[in-house]
Order: structure tokens, then C-alpha cells, then sequence
């Protein structure tokens, strides 16, 4: 017996249905005529990786059809449900301070610590839980053998040495050309070569 793959057909043709003459294609037409399309383009459509059987300009068009009807039905929901919970909920609350008194507020603040130094001293132990890059731990004594917090307050604290020392190298530089540039550079190295 051969396997069945219509139960209960016969193997019969006349439940297909059939037509007198051609059906037509809904894209054949003036009305329907797709939109043109680049030439060659390839790139991104909207729901276009879930779509098969059709050609690319056919898909293109039913994609972006049913990608504008679902981000106007979105827009719809939004407006709905924004208007919604506007309609629930209470009564818009009026500032305490207006705008101006804010403004003027900041800017006073601006001011005040416009030069103030910035500077976070390495006393201050990192953010808690912090356990990322402070600069001069690794590779060096001042990591060995102690917790996070000490060893990232040493570490701190060798960049500020460092710092303070390299500030008094140029201040010291500074000075001697200062000397040396009053005097016209006569008893100096600096005319010799």
C-alpha cells in the first residue's frame, strides 16, 4: 500500500480548486505599482528577516507597510495611555521656587566656588566597592600584603609626592633662568659653546 499522503482522497484532483482563467496578481497594476527602489540596495528593513516567498521590492513594501501601521498603533497606545494616567493621577504640583530664583541660586553657587582648589586628597578612600585602576599600586611595595582601601590611599599619596616634587623641580628651573636672565648671563655656563 502506498503511504498515504491525502487520507481519504483517492488520490483524487477535484477537491483542488481550479480557475477558468489566470488569477491576478494584486501587485499588477497602476494602483499598486510598488514604489521604485535603489538598485542593488541590500540594507536594512524593518521585519524583512522573517519574510519569505515574495520578491525584494514586494517584501520591502509589505514590511515597511506593516512596520508603519505598528509604530502608528504604538503612537496610538502611547497617546492612550499617557492621557490615561495623566487623567488618574493628581493635579500637576506647582514649583516651590521659580525658575529665576533657581537660576540665580546656581549661579551664586558657580560663583562662590569658582576658585576654590578641586583637588580630593588621597586621604579619602575610594567609592565603596570600587576595585578598579589606581595608578602606582601595581608593580610596587605599596600594594603588598594590605587591603584595598590602604594600598589605594598609598597609592594616591605617592602621586602626590610625585606631583609636589615635580612642582618644585620647575619652580626651581624657573628661579635659576630668573637669576640668570637679570644678571645678562655673564658668569654663566650658558655663554659658553
Amino acid at each position: 500500500k502506498p503511504l498515504e499522503y491525502r487520507p481519504r482522497d483517492n488520490y483524487e484532483l477535484n477537491n483542488l480548486p481550479r480557475f477558468e482563467e489566470p488569477q491576478r496578481d494584486i501587485y499588477d497594476g497602476i494602483r499598486n505599482k510598488p514604489p521604485a527602489h535603489m538598485t542593488g540596495y541590500t540594507g536594512y528593513v524593518p521585519g524583512m528577516n522573517f519574510s519569505y516567498g515574495k520578491s525584494y521590492g514586494r517584501t520591502a513594501d509589505d514590511c515597511m507597510a506593516n512596520f508603519t501601521e505598528r509604530q502608528r498603533e504604538l503612537r496610538r497606545k502611547a497617546d492612550l495611555n499617557r492621557s490615561y494616567i495623566r487623567s488618574r493621577s493628581a493635579p500637576k504640583m506647582e514649583t516651590v521656587h521659580s525658575r529665576d530664583e533657581i537660576r540665580r541660586d546656581l549661579n551664586r553657587f558657580r560663583e562662590i566656588n569658582k576658585y576654590k582648589e578641586n583637588t580630593i586628597s588621597p586621604e579619602f578612600p575610594p567609592i565603596a566597592g570600587y576595585t578598579g585602576h589606581i595608578p602606582r599600586i601595581k608593580g610596587s611595595e605599596a600594594s603588598l600584603s594590605q587591603r584595598y582601601h590602604c594600598a589605594a590611599k598609598r597609592g594616591l599619596e605617592l602621586i602626590k609626592m610625585e606631583r609636589e616634587n615635580r612642582k618644585e623641580l620647575q619652580n626651581a628651573d624657573t628661579n635659576i633662568k630668573a637669576i640668570l636672565k637679570e644678571n645678562g648671563k655673564k658668569y654663566s655656563y650658558w655663554n659658553w659653546g
